[in-house]
């Protein structure tokens, strides 16, 4: 449910900055598991969008029913490289 909001209070914010647009928000489902993975890149302190990126890359190499485990672990690789 906080992750749903936060994507929810940000997306707005984000949608407005340029080079950001929302294309990485965008791949993110509010209420999902990736929307759960963002959230704890954000908590540890990465910015919304390259969270979002890093997390939507991770789906498409792991696939759409993957656990948050995984995915929040290949998310933080795609971060550092």
């Amino acid at each position: 449910k906080l992750a749903s909001r936060i994507v929810n209070e940000l997306k707005d914010k984000v949608g407005s900055l340029p080079g950001v647009a929302g294309v990485a928000m965008a791949s993110v489902p509010a209420g999902s598991t990736s929307a759960d993975a963002v959230s704890a890149l954000q908590n540890l302190g990465f910015k919304p969008n390259v969270a979002a990126l890093a997390v939507s890359r991770a789906v498409e190499e792991l696939g759409d029913d993957v656990g948050l485990d995984a995915l929040v672990r290949v998310a933080l690789k795609r971060t550092a490289g």
